[in-house]
């Protein structure tokens, strides 16, 4: 489409005033249109080319970009009344903003994902404040999709620890504790308040998954388990990293 073909569809909202005449716009509605649905701020493809939601394929025409894209499919999903299901793909980021708003009711949250990678701790640290993470030891896989490189343990840790640092200010602190792989195995977001969620992949996968809400009992049960695994002899708490500036040196 053309700048001014967005612009006429995306200012207009009573079906008459789209008129189309073999691919060109009919100008005899654009008073109605304006009288009735002013433009206010940016056009429409203004508005989209700045969000990056369109691009120029040509000197006349716009493309949707692959940012576009995803945008639309998260919000063409249809929505359930029933919001104990959560469908997440990769490709649709909106899925996971849902989530996130959905989870901010867990009390004292605890996330339980032995796959956990910490390139995703700053945006659950910002949905979840104060959230506790129990996770292992290991390496974990690139993720061509969220641009998540493969780390091996040790700068798993690192990274880990850096993050931990930069949230060390916010209160409540967020927390993070390795325990024995022999503890973790299922992942799941739970909260003190007999609240919580099964996730069947780790967070931010490369593959489509399902996040499916638990009954009370269940979510309290699990809750206990995992706060005294945390609490436990075998676990690990991390500590936040914390950058020392180089001395400067005095002159002689």
């Amino acid at each position: 489409m053309t700048a001014a073909e967005i612009d006429f569809v995306g200012a207009s909202k009573l079906p008459l005033e789209r008129e189309w005449n073999g691919g060109g716009l009919r100008g005899t509605s654009s008073l109605a249109r304006d009288l009735f649905h002013p433009v206010v701020g940016p056009t429409a493809s203004t508005y989209l080319l700045g969000a990056g939601l369109v691009s120029r394929a040509s000197s006349q025409r716009l493309k949707i970009t692959e940012q576009g894209i995803a945008l639309l499919k998260g919000t063409m999903r249809q929505s359930s009344d029933n919001s104990a299901v959560f469908k997440l793909d990769p490709e649709a980021p909106l899925d996971y903003i849902g989530l996130m708003s959905e989870l901010d009711s867990l009390a004292e949250p605890i996330v339980v994902d032995p796959y956990f990678h910490p390139h995703d701790f700053a945006m659950l640290a910002d949905a979840l404040p104060g959230v506790t993470l129990l996770t292992i030891d290991r390496e974990v896989s690139k993720v061509d999709a969220f641009d998540k490189p493969r780390l091996n343990a040790s700068l798993k840790r690192g990274q880990f620890e850096e993050e931990l640092g930069r949230q060390a200010s916010a209160s409540p602190t967020c927390t993070v504790i390795y325990v024995p792989a022999t503890a973790l195995h299922d992942r799941y977001f739970l909260g003190s308040n007999r609240q919580g969620y099964f996730a069947g992949g780790s967070f931010r996968s490369s593959k489509p998954t399902v996040v499916m809400e638990l009954e009370p009992d269940h979510a309290g049960e699990l809750y206990n388990q995992y706060r005294d695994i945390a609490e436990g002899a075998d676990a690990t708490p991390l500590e936040p990293s914390t950058v020392t500036a180089a001395a400067t040196p005095t002159a002689s």
